[in-house]
């Protein structure tokens, strides 16, 4: 895969959408996020992912490698993402349903996952 890869990700259903990128390591990271939106980025020291909760949301992923450890931090990332997009269409679900949130994670992740496999 030519790093940095980026995708944009529109999620209709909600009219709001999320960048994806993928880049070698952190500061690769950090330049593609100033290159898009003319701003600074602090990442955690740990872990290989980050998600910006913003309009559009953002994921990074660095130094990604196609492995249960890493997809899990692909779906942590995007269980953030979706809370973000549900709080911002303010869609309230009953109590103890939480259908909304598992279907739009659900759709990122394998979104992200399929657009990484055609890639490589």
């Amino acid at each position: 895969m030519k790093l940095p890869y980026e995708l944009y990700l529109e999620v209709s259903p909600f009219r709001v959408g999320c960048w994806f990128s993928v880049t070698k390591n952190k500061e690769e990271a950090k330049k593609w996020f100033n290159k898009k939106y003319n701003q600074t980025i602090d990442l955690c020291e740990h872990g290989d992912a980050h998600a910006v909760l913003s309009n559009p949301c953002v994921i990074l992923l660095f130094n990604w490698k196609n492995t249960p450890t890493h997809i899990s931090n692909l779906a942590h990332e995007c269980v953030h993402v979706a809370n973000h997009i549900i709080d911002f269409v303010s869609i309230k679900e009953k109590k103890g349903c939480d259908e909304v949130q598992a279907y739009l994670v659900g759709y990122l992740v394998d979104s992200f996952l399929t657009a990484i496999k055609k890639k490589n």
